[in-house]
């Protein structure tokens, strides 16, 4: 009997010891009864560990976690199956993404997936951080996530950013509002931008606004003020040169020297404001101004991205304008710049001794 039990005792002895060998090598893969966030911590700890099978099982709780509508984890999978993150876009996840992409085939139908449900959080009002809402709003005017209103979409999602404090999304805002001809609103914003030290491009986009009247009277000198202080940031813009070989540097020099010339020619002419206002919708723009409010003086039409500018063929002219009145250009904003200057170049005798600034009165 007495060795019988020596015999239990050490059969026992046995398979507790098997049993905790196999829990020791194989319990990192349980989690139990684990909530949304302990799946998620617990995933990211395994992400980046030397052994396949422990990332394996990583990823299989951060989407466990993602089911459990864990929007950080839903963020990180889109990030780790996307294979086309547009230019711009700031990784939330870049060292998990570097240690799993030997584990994950991209797919970026299922990323866009997650990138949806990362934006039906937020618009279900989950907080997130701002640059997280700029990387969201970049993906639908890039058009990774589809959406009919891609300008609107973005602009909210930058405006909620913007309202956490970002200069950020605040030049972005300036920028989609610039880019849909809503100059008060872009200025605004732009002006907010510009209070990062190290932003070029809002003080740049603001010289331009007083350089070409956009939304404020023409003021060379405010323009040039506002050049310097985009020269003394462009040194510490990352943006590489664009497709003609000019940097920052380049870009800002150009328009200090075009203003220049502007203030040192222009000291003796007269300055004539003309205020305008744009009817129509984002592809066409039909133009009025003050002192012709009858009937529109011209018009811009994108016609499926061929954009014309037209005047008005009814219009009383000093000059006989050559047939047809009618140019293309690359962008809406210069069909209008055309339309505008055009007008006004032939409908004042004394055109060649004024400068004329055009002000947009509906925003």
């Amino acid at each position: 009997m007495q060795k019988t039990g020596i015999i239990i005792t050490l059969v026992i002895i046995a398979v507790l010891a098997a049993g905790i060998f196999i829990f020791s090598q194989f319990s990192y893969k349980i989690c139990w009864r684990c909530n949304a966030d302990q799946y998620f911590i617990r995933g990211t700890e395994y992400t980046c560990n030397d052994k396949q099978s422990y990332r394996q099982t990583g990823l299989k709780f951060i989407e466990r976690a993602a089911g459990l509508g864990h929007t950080r984890a839903d963020l990180l999978l889109a990030e780790l199956y996307s294979s086309d993150l547009p230019a711009g876009y700031a990784l939330s996840n870049t060292e998990q993404k570097e240690c799993l992409q030997e584990d994950v085939t991209p797919d970026q139908t299922t990323g866009t997936s997650y990138f949806t449900s990362v934006i039906a959080a937020v618009e279900k009002g989950e907080e997130v951080a701002p640059e997280t809402l700029n990387n969201l709003a970049l993906l639908y005017l890039e058009g990774i996530v589809a959406t009919d209103n891609a300008n609107e979409k973005a602009g909210r999602l930058y405006e909620k950013a913007a309202a956490a404090g970002d200069l950020s999304a605040m030049s972005q805002l300036g920028t989609l509002s610039n880019d849909q001809g809503y100059y008060p609103k872009a200025m605004r914003w732009l002006v907010k931008a510009a209070e990062n030290p190290t932003d070029f491009v809002s003080p740049l986009m603001i010289g331009d606004y007083y350089m070409h009247g956009k939304g404020v009277a023409v003021d060379y000198q405010k323009a040039e003020e506002w050049y310097n202080k985009a020269l003394s940031r462009s040194g510490k813009s990352d943006r590489d040169k664009d497709d003609t070989g000019l940097g920052p540097d380049d870009v800002v020099l150009a328009r200090l020297e075009m203003v220049q010339r502007k203030l040192a020619d222009n000291g003796q002419k007269q300055r004539m404001t003309i205020n305008y206002s744009i009817d129509g919708g984002v592809k066409h723009f039909i133009i009025y101004t003050t002192n012709h409010p009858e009937s529109p003086v011209g018009e811009v039409i994108n016609d499926n991205g061929n954009i014309h500018a037209t005047m008005n063929e009814t219009l009383a002219f000093t000059s006989q304008l050559p047939e047809p009145r009618q140019e293309n250009f690359s962008s809406m904003n210069e069909g209008m710049r055309w339309v505008l200057n055009t007008f006004a170049m032939n409908t004042h005798e004394d055109a060649a001794n004024l400068i004329f600034d055009f002000v947009l009165t509906n925003s």
